[in-house]
């Protein structure tokens, strides 16, 4: 939102994309919206994180059926100047929506954060990514 709102005012330019093949290969693997919970392996945590991400999908597929939702939605939680951007926001980013993280891209992010020094090493993806009944 901020930057829509730099590049609509005429005081910010966007110089690269990630999503979008701009900057340095990997970089992609980097930029996703997630939910993270500390740990969905514990009984009542499997329920919240399979009820979130079915709220998840419904609300991508809503967004990709009707994408006038956005900005309706945006009317109500939004300023105006904000609300008014929201709808092309999402229409120009539904390609990007999508509840998975992929093992490549998590894997990516290992290697970043053992670069980093962040990590020690890398943790696998069947102990971080939850791919439990859905």
């Amino acid at each position: 939102m901020a930057t829509e709102i730099a590049v609509t005012g005429g005081f910010g330019t966007i110089v690269l994309d990630v999503r979008r093949g701009d900057g340095p290969p990997g970089c992609f693997d980097y930029t996703m919206p997630v939910l993270a919970m500390r740990n969905p392996h514990e009984d009542d945590s499997r329920d919240i994180a399979a009820r979130a991400y079915r709220a998840l999908v419904a609300t991508q597929n809503a967004l990709k059926a009707d994408r006038s939702l956005a900005a309706e939605v945006g009317n109500k939680r939004f300023p105006q100047r904000e609300a008014a951007l929201i709808a092309g926001i999402v229409e120009r980013d539904l390609p990007f929506y999508t509840p998975e993280i992929t093992e490549h891209s998590f894997d990516a992010i290992n290697d970043f954060a053992r670069h980093m020094s962040i990590l020690d090493e890398g943790l696998p993806y069947s102990d971080a990514v939850w791919r439990g009944e859905r």
